[in-house]
């Protein structure tokens, strides 16, 4: 299952209130999940139950195997509890169940004290089912470890807030996020958060993770930690004044990566074509390395680009990647020094940020701004279509070139 990407999953996120599943009743009646994740659950598994129930058959599964990022790795976990109540009363054959989620909220609630039979479950959960969490994400804290989410939350939404005013790409759109969130407007907005929530932190804290919790750093010299629930707990949330800017940071980068990221890069493992939104030509690269745009899509290889991910710890965590040509092989890089496109092996480039290429939402639909790490320019077209990299504009001319679509590209998937 893919994870939040409008504001209906929105709303499925923090409509948290515990339910009942008759999935599974029967045998653990102790345990209820996430309310409305429950329920995009059973409406997946009733509209596809035929057709599940058919593959597993004809093809003698015996793995089986749920995996899902944020919202989707709850529901995930929900799924691997459901066919598991389903096995058990003979409904669907035997096999082994393995769950692999990442950024996953916790989604069981229990009571304070719990049947041996619910422990046991408990147990076989945390061995077959594993939650990969990134460092101080608020989002798998939620709605269980209410002391780091809620000043967790209010961090995040600051420093999103400042972000999008500063680089807002065009003036109506910073003055959209000026007008919600100046002039105490947010503090209005956290307070109000706060005062709500407060009724119900009680219920709230009976929510925890079942599943094997593996913590991510963004720091090379931090290791990996393994943990369970009750570890996992015991993690408070401070921001000290020395490494604010780091947590700052860090917050602009899990909004990308439950925001951004699910929208914009979706199938990040293909090819893809990168398509001008104001010429309708594509980015194209030949095998010698010759960058283009050109008006047809079907030029062999040269059209096709792999965005290829950039290990977290070998930078500020950014949501980066870099743009591999299918047809050179050679990593697209915006020289900052010279303002000029080239083509070069990522072995030449690795150590700089030249060739670091990330996607800041436009406000066109399904386009985007493609902006160099290293410059901190954008890809762009002149009035007469070749390539450029430009400043994001700032003034009221600029800003009618940039509606116009001169820097907004579109992702095309290739099939």
């Amino acid at each position: 299952w893919r994870g939040t990407r409008n504001l209906v999953s929105m709303l499925t996120d923090f409509a948290f209130a515990p339910s009942y599943c008759h999935l599974w009743i029967e045998l653990w009646s102790e345990i209820q999940v996430h309310g409305a994740m429950m329920a995009t659950f059973e409406h997946d598994f009733y509209a596809h139950r035929t057709l599940l129930l058919a593959k597993l058959k004809k093809f003698k599964v015996s793995r089986l195997v749920f995996t899902g990022h944020s919202l989707g790795g709850g529901l995930a976990q929900i799924a691997h509890l459901a066919m598991l109540g389903q096995m058990s009363t003979g409904k669907l054959h035997s096999m082994e169940l393995m769950t692999i989620a990442f950024n996953a909220p916790m989604v069981f609630y229990f009571p304070e004290v719990l049947s041996e039979s619910t422990e046991e479950l408990l147990d076989t959960l945390f061995d077959t089912m594993v939650n990969w969490v990134y460092h101080t994400d608020v989002f798998p804290r939620m709605p269980g470890h209410v002391d780091f989410w809620m000043p967790g939350v209010q961090d995040v939404l600051a420093s999103v807030v400042k972000s999008r005013v500063a680089q807002s790409s065009g003036i109506k759109k910073a003055v959209s996020w000026k007008l919600l969130f100046a002039d105490g407007r947010l503090d209005f907005v956290m307070k109000a958060m706060e005062t709500h929530t407060a009724e119900i932190v009680g219920p709230c804290r009976l929510y925890r993770h079942v599943a094997k919790l593996h913590l991510l750093s963004p720091y090379p010299e931090e290791e990996m930690e393994v943990m369970n629930n009750e570890e996992f707990l015991e993690m408070g949330y401070t921001l000290d004044e020395e490494d604010q800017h780091i947590q700052m940071a860090e917050a602009e980068f899990l909004w990308d990566f439950h925001d951004t990221l699910p929208k914009k890069m979706a199938r990040t493992s293909g090819y893809v074509k990168l398509r001008h939104d104001a010429s309708k030509r594509y980015l194209a690269m030949t095998k010698d390395g010759e960058i283009y745009l050109t008006r047809t899509s079907s030029e062999g290889d040269d059209c096709a680009w792999m965005r290829r991910v950039v290990p977290v710890f070998s930078r500020t965590p950014s949501a980066s990647f870099r743009l591999e040509s299918k047809s050179s092989k050679q990593t697209l890089v915006a020289q900052g020094s010279s303002s000029e496109l080239m083509a070069q092996s990522y072995e030449d480039v690795q150590d700089s940020e030249d060739h670091l290429w990330f996607l800041l939402p436009s406000g066109a639909g399904e386009s985007f701004v493609l902006k160099n790490r290293g410059c901190e320019r954008v890809l762009t077209a002149s009035a007469d279509f070749e390539l450029a990299l430009a400043e994001l504009p700032e003034d009221l001319d600029a800003a009618v070139q940039l509606a116009n679509g001169m820097h907004f590209w579109k992702m095309v998937v290739v099939a």
